[in-house]
């Protein structure tokens, strides 16, 4: 199956290309245990964004055009409290998926929905792989929005 990683920078007016193409493929693999990971061209980016948003039932994201040195790369705009309430929310259908297996005595189906699942991953200024639940718990001071700039799938 098919996910998604997503590199994302808090401050869009920092120098970009510090972050941009900074994680490579083979390296994310190996952090998040898949097959293969590969960088996503834009159109790509495009879908796996709109992907993000219906996954967490995001309205408030904007594709903007960044000029960086007369560079101009795609980021998206993204507001940071609907990300983390998106969250929450499939962190609670996690949780009652969780309960359901544990009270069925099926370890494995409560660890994987309790943490485990192979879903979206997330680096934050070069930090990561973090998946949604390692967001919640391990980021309490992020900026009133977080801007995408590069897309990687990956295969598990």
């Amino acid at each position: 199956m098919h996910s998604r990683v997503f590199i994302i920078i808090t401050d869009p007016n920092c120098d970009i290309f510090d972050f941009y193409n900074s994680e490579d493929g083979a390296i994310i693999a190996q952090e998040i245990d898949a097959d293969y990971v590969c960088l996503e061209e834009l159109y790509e980016m495009e879908n796996s964004v709109e992907w993000l948003k219906q996954a967490y039932n995001l309205k408030q994201v904007e594709k903007i055009i960044h000029d960086d040195d007369g560079i101009e790369i795609d980021i998206y705009k993204i507001n940071t409290k609907e990300l983390l309430d998106g969250f929450q929310k499939e962190k609670e259908k996690r949780i009652a998926l969780a309960k359901e297996c544990l009270d069925k005595g099926d370890l494995s189906g409560t660890a994987y929905w309790a943490y485990n699942a192979k879903e979206f991953f997330f680096y934050i200024d070069d930090n990561g792989p973090y998946n949604f639940i390692d967001i919640l718990d391990h980021y309490k001071d992020l900026p009133e929005n977080l801007y995408i700039i590069q897309t990687f799938d990956y295969h598990f």
